[in-house]
Order: C-alpha cells, then sequence, then structure tokens
C-alpha cells in the first residue's frame, strides 16, 4: 500500500514540511501484530487497538508524519486503487518497529454509505 502526504520528512524539529507531494511504500500490518508493537511503546502493556484502525509501516523511515494527517492510504487490488485507510496518529514517524496508525475505511463503510446517501 502506499500513502501520501505534504507532512514532514522526519519527527521533531529536524522534519520539514513539503512543498512537493510525496509518496511512501508502506507494508500493512494485522492488528494483534499493530497491536502488540504498540505496547512496546509507551502506551503500555495493556494497549488495546480499536478494530476501527488499520496499521501500516513499522519500517526506519517508512511512514505518514506531522502534517500528513487526514491523508490516504491506498492499496492496489485487482487492478484498482482502493482507499484502505486515512492518516490518524502514530509515535514518533518511521521508527522501526513502530507502524503508523489509520482509520480503517472498510469499517466505517456503512456509516459512510448512510452519510452520502442523505445528500
Amino acid at each position: 500500500c502506499w500513502t501520501t502526504g505534504w507532512g514532514k520528512d522526519a519527527f521533531g524539529d529536524f522534519g520539514k514540511y513539503q512543498n512537493i507531494l510525496k509518496e511512501v511504500d508502506v507494508p500493512v500490518l494485522s492488528n494483534p501484530v499493530c497491536e502488540n508493537q504498540l505496547k512496546r511503546t509507551r502506551l503500555g502493556p495493556t494497549f488495546n487497538l480499536h478494530p476501527g484502525f488499520i496499521c501500516a509501516g513499522g519500517e526506519d523511515g517508512k511512514d505518514a508524519c506531522k502534517g500528513d494527517g487526514g491523508g490516504p492510504m491506498v492499496c492496489e487490488r485487482r487492478g484498482t486503487w482502493q482507499l484502505a485507510g486515512v492518516v490518524s496518529w502514530g509515535i514518533g514517524c518511521g521508527q522501526p518497529g513502530v507502524p503508523g496508525v489509520y482509520a480503517r475505511v472498510s469499517h466505517y463503510l456503512d456509516w459512510i454509505r448512510q452519510v452520502i446517501g442523505q445528500y
């Protein structure tokens, strides 16, 4: 899958906002794997990942960052690009073993269709 954005290219004061759209390929993780990796961070061993989230990244330098929130994570399925996630949150940016967290679009499809149907 791929995420795109104009956010910072690194975490903290060293990162610079981009004036061109950047893209990065990010591997999607299962929720149990993601939850276990996030439990090893400051979130601690009691952290529970809501099923409305999907995780990707966790590889050195491959992540969304500050300023990318609300942006897309798209995945190619059978020749069609589909919106799988919306950039939501993370701990730092691009740290090995610390995936980024995205809103899982499929979890909210019924609600999305309901809202769209009102217009």
